[in-house]
């Protein structure tokens, strides 16, 4: 499955700020904007 995004932009982006001596999983966010989607199944 193929998404195609029409005239996106980010909107936000969050990002975690950790250690490296950290043993969290990192999870990251990006929010965006789009006019348009158009997707398609692959095969």
């Amino acid at each position: 499955m193929t998404w195609t995004l029409h005239n996106a932009f980010s909107v936000k982006i969050l990002g975690t700020d950790q250690k490296v001596e950290d043993s969290v999983v990192a999870v990251e966010s990006i929010d965006l904007a789009y006019e348009g989607i158009t997707v398609t199944n692959g095969t």
